[in-house]
């Protein structure tokens, strides 16, 4: 299971923040309709003559636009920036910098009907959950040759939110200490690519955290830690993936010492359902941190990767 399909499995739903289905419900036949005829124009340009293209693709432009400022007035969370990254797309095919062919075309369509989709489920009174996105929205972010993506940009989360832990055990911090430990298994955790020695170097990465996740220090930062910490438990526990964005969260962990600086990334606001096996802070960090999305406690699949109609789905399978 890739991690932002854990992180929806895992996250709490005693916290969730109710969904106000009201301002959606009376703009999604708008949306709906504006995302159906850019994706029916992006699909004449992809298939079409080469001299209508560009006509095509600005159509296709201008029904998407009229769908994102109506996104804009609900502010459904993370689906601005899928939009965004389909506009973006539309612009490179209309540069020349991407070819629009059926295939690449293909990739804003998904979005479309995933978007779709989404906010029907929404309506219907489903509560957010954005990483579900996450798929297509990583397809136009290769498709845009993007380098760098990240679940996180999908998440909206409360930095200035703290944890409510026990009174700390340990005096100042010594993260230098803390460093050289850390670096110590990092770089084997790293290179590892069994899940054995991979859960053994883990375990130390959370051991080196350990110190400050329970310093007498500032009350964000010590929540920030104490995120850290147990991310870094999970993976060690076997009970979170060490897949790759977890590699990209304890390689960040080194710029974040000797002292925590800007906002903690995504993976650190886990809110992990507690087991048996779960490690003891873990039940403290699973809650206040949580992004706005919180979702069901149950494994939650992507939208299916449909067109934006079943009109438009029988038109792709036809050509």
């Amino acid at each position: 299971m890739l991690l932002h399909e854990r992180f929806i499995a895992m996250t709490s739903p005693l916290h969730m923040v109710a969904f106000d289905t009201g301002p959606l419900s009376w703009v999604i036949g708008e949306i709906r309709d504006a995302l159906e005829r850019s994706g029916s124009a992006l699909l004449d340009a992809a298939t079409g003559s080469s001299d209508a293209q560009p006509t095509l693709l600005l159509h296709a432009k201008t029904h998407l636009h009229q769908a994102h400022g109506a996104l804009q007035m609900v502010d459904v969370e993370g689906v601005g920036l899928l939009t965004g990254a389909a506009e973006r797309a539309l612009d490179a095919f209309k540069d020349g910098k991407l070819a629009c062919t059926p295939d690449t075309a293909q990739a804003v369509r998904d979005a479309y009907g995933a978007i779709g989709e989404y906010l029907e489920e929404l309506v219907a009174g489903t509560q957010p959950q954005p990483l579900r996105l996450f798929p297509y929205y990583r397809a136009l972010q290769e498709l845009l040759r993007v380098e760098r993506i990240h679940p996180s940009e999908l998440l909206s989360v409360d930095g200035l939110v703290t944890l409510d832990l026990p009174p700390p055990s340990g005096g100042a911090p010594d993260y230098a200490r803390c460093r050289a430990s850390f670096e110590k298994a990092l770089l084997p955790y790293l290179k590892s690519s069994d899940d054995a020695p991979r859960a053994r170097h883990a375990q130390a990465l959370s051991e080196a955290l350990a110190p400050l996740a329970d310093a007498s220090i500032d009350a964000r930062a010590r929540t920030f830690w104490s995120a850290l910490h147990s991310v870094a438990a999970l993976v060690g526990s076997q009970q979170l993936a060490g897949d790759l964005y977890i590699k990209q969260l304890f390689s960040q962990v080194n710029s974040q010492l000797p002292e925590p600086r800007g906002k903690c990334s995504w993976p650190t606001r886990c809110c992990a359902t507690p087991c048996s096996s779960s490690p003891p802070r873990l039940n403290s960090t699973r809650t206040p941190t949580r992004p706005s999305c919180a979702a069901p406690s149950v494994s939650m699949v992507p939208c299916r990767p449909t067109t934006t109609s079943a009109a438009t789905a029988r038109s792709t399978r036809t050509r």
